[in-house]
């Protein structure tokens, strides 16, 4: 890694100096899983067209980005709604127990 934050990876068969994300090792993991997809998209394809196999990896992980980022929000909503719902249940017990008269305990002779 240099000073800037970045570091030398290869994917496919280049080498490119890219920004580290999170830590050296993570980056390089990510540098693989582009490298594993251009490989299975090289491998479909009748002709060779980096250019078009990196346009296509580049598309299809930002669509996986996308459907996580769907899913971590449709979650945290529902997460939200449960938590509004106990917060309303709580606020319910509270209002009847403080509705009540309080009446001490009888005392036993």
């Amino acid at each position: 890694m240099d000073n800037d934050g970045r570091i030398v990876v290869t994917i496919g068969r280049t080498k490119i100096s890219v920004p580290v994300y999170g830590d050296a090792a993570a980056t390089r993991e990510i540098a693989d899983e582009v490298s594993k997809r251009l490989a299975a998209i090289e491998e479909s394809s009748p002709r060779i067209d980096s250019v078009a196999f990196a346009v296509q990896a580049a598309f299809e992980m930002a669509i996986e980005a996308d459907l996580e980022r769907r899913a971590r929000t449709a979650d945290r909503e529902e997460f939200e709604q449960a938590l509004k719902r106990i917060a309303g249940a709580l606020q319910d017990v509270v209002a009847r127990r403080t509705a009540q008269p309080h009446q001490a305990p009888k005392r036993r002779d």
